[in-house]
C-alpha cells in the first residue's frame, strides 16, 4: 500500500517549498506517509531523526559497505536515505539487482568527460523537476558525488532492526 502511494505521485511537479503545486522532497515523504497517518516533520533533516531507528553513514567507506547498510535496513522497515538538504525513499533492488529510490528532486550532474578524467571535467547538468525512481548511481564521477556516496543518514520506521544492524543503528528518542 505504500508503494502503490508512493507510485500516485510519480511524475508529479518539483516545487522547492511546495510552491506552484509542486512538491520537495520532504513534502513528497509527507505526503506519502502522511495517508497512513505517520506524520512527518516539514524539512529533510528533521525528517533524518524522525523514524525509528537512524544510522551513520560516515564510516562506511565504499559503496559496498553503505549498500550493505540499506539493505539489512530494508529488512527491518520502510527506509529513508537523507543526504544534507535531500531525503529519499527506498524502494529496494530491481531485477538486475540496482538500488533504487523514489524522490522528488530538481536536478543532478551526470560525467561526460573522457574516462580517467579528473571529476568536475566535463559536466552536464540534468533537469529532472519531478517525482521520479532513479538509482542511487546518479551524479557518480562527478564533482557532486553519486546520490549513493552521499547519504549521510539511513531511517527506519520500524520495530525490529534485525542482527545485522545490531551496533550500527541509534534508536530515536522518545
Amino acid at each position: 500500500a505504500l508503494l502503490e502511494e508512493a507510485f500516485s505521485y510519480l511524475d508529479t511537479p518539483y516545487g522547492w517549498g511546495g510552491r506552484a503545486g509542486g512538491r520537495d522532497c520532504s513534502r513528497f515523504l509527507m505526503d506519502v506517509l502522511g495517508a497512513f497517518g505517520l506524520e512527518l516533520p516539514r524539512h529533510s533533516g528533521t525528517q533524518a531523526r524522525a523514524g525509528s531507528m537512524t544510522i551513520d553513514l560516515s564510516q562506511a567507506k565504499t559503496d559496498k559497505e553503505r549498500l550493505s547498510i540499506i539493505d539489512a535496513a530494508a529488512t527491518s522497515g520502510v527506509v529513508l536515505l537523507h543526504f544534507p538538504g535531500h531525503i529519499m525513499l527506498y524502494l529496494g533492488r530491481s531485477a538486475e539487482g540496482t538500488p533504487m529510490v523514489m524522490h522528488a528532486f530538481a536536478e543532478y550532474v551526470e560525467a561526460c568527460a573522457a574516462p580517467g578524467a579528473d571529476a568536475g571535467a566535463g559536466e552536464t547538468l540534468r533537469t529532472v523537476d519531478r517525482v521520479q525512481v532513479s538509482d542511487l548511481s546518479l551524479g557518480k564521477g562527478t564533482s557532486r558525488r553519486s546520490f549513493l556516496e552521499r547519504v549521510t543518514q539511513v531511517v527506519v520506521l520500524g520495530k525490529n532492526p534485525g542482527a545485522a544492524l545490531i551496533g550500527a543503528l541509534r534508536w530515536r528518542p522518545a
